[in-house]
């Protein structure tokens, strides 16, 4: 009971005075026909748009994660194409990229249906095999490298495409 009467004196207290007055509204520029002149930004007085209590942030600048891979590339020479006198051996498609630095290796099947084709680097490793293949390969520190069927990482200076017949 106590306290309903306490909530009753206060409301009746402060109904008594009225609200506070709200802020007095900012002066606005006299209108005088021109709206470019009268919206200026020196029209407006800084508190309507103050300034952020920071500066701008410079960030240092740091050179990409590649540079350190390719910086060897130049001293790559052109990948052999080195087929040994063997039956079905042929020589695979290079088209070289960015500054000779990655090479795309291509061994297109001679006949589309029977041919499986095998990527095959100078020292007998199978890099990719399958109908129509093509293989990246990169360019590191003087030497072409790319990942073998095993996912191992082969160095390699030659390459053949071989034909192997698909036994049913």
């Amino acid at each position: 009971m106590f306290i309903a009467a306490l909530a009753v004196l206060v409301c009746t207290i402060y109904a008594q005075y009225p609200p506070p007055p709200p802020y007095p509204p900012k002066p606005s520029p006299p209108y005088d026909g021109n709206s470019a002149a009268s919206m200026s930004a020196s029209s407006f007085s800084s508190s309507y748009y103050p300034k952020p209590p920071y500066g701008p942030t410079y960030y240092p600048e740091y050179s990409p994660v590649h540079d350190y891979v390719e910086e060897y590339c130049d001293y790559c020479p052109r990948v052999k194409l080195s087929c040994k006198n063997s039956e079905g051996c042929f020589k695979p498609k290079v088209n070289y990229l960015k500054h000779r630095c990655k090479a795309i290796v291509t061994c297109d099947s001679l006949d589309h249906d029977e041919d499986v084709v095998k990527l095959v680097t100078n020292k007998e490793n199978v890099l990719s095999e399958g109908l129509g293949i093509s293989k990246l390969i990169q360019c590191r520190h003087g030497r072409w490298t790319a990942k073998d069927i095993h996912d191992d990482l082969v160095r390699f200076r030659g390459l053949s495409c071989l034909t192997a017949f698909v036994t049913e």
